[in-house]
């Protein structure tokens, strides 16, 4: 997950991600699934054409695409909200962005992440099934992602 969120608001879970240096996470914008087996289809990473589709990353999602062995995508979509609008929507975003400041300055709350997690519960899915949630404060959860990470760094490639 990228450190500071393109769109300066995120939900709480993601927010709460950015916090902690050294563990990633993406997105996956979009999983087709069957409705009966819930298999996995199709996965890809969508944005709006905003002109510049080569800056949109998808590495993520085409590793998932190829360990799945299944389709990975792409997708560019167009609105129909006029570029000028979509100026004055940054515009305003600008303005937003400078009253957030402002606020957190003085109150010592950032507005975005007011909403903070106090405790996460985890309950493994995969490859085993765990039968209860665990509850974990933030701190241990971070630790938790680190590990994954940290375990990556010691295996090679498989690229």
């Amino acid at each position: 997950m990228a450190r500071r969120n393109y769109y300066d608001y995120g939900d709480t879970y993601s927010e709460f991600h950015r916090k902690e240096d050294g563990i990633y996470m993406v997105d996956i914008d979009t999983v087709e699934t069957d409705k009966e087996t819930k298999e996995p289809l199709m996965v890809a990473e969508t944005r709006k054409n905003i002109g510049d589709p080569f800056k949109k990353n998808f590495r993520t999602t085409q590793i998932v695409a190829s360990k799945l062995n299944i389709t990975g995508n792409l997708i560019l979509f167009d609105s129909s909200v006029p570029k000028e609008v979509i100026a004055e929507k940054i515009k305003m975003e600008e303005y937003i962005k400078n009253v957030k400041k402002n606020f957190e300055r003085n109150t010592g709350f950032n507005p975005d992440t007011m909403d903070e997690i106090t405790a996460i519960y985890k309950r493994q899915i995969y490859p085993n099934v765990e039968d209860d949630f665990i509850k974990m404060t933030p701190r241990e959860y971070y630790d938790y992602l680190h590990s994954f990470h940290r375990k990556a760094q010691q295996t090679e490639p498989k690229v």
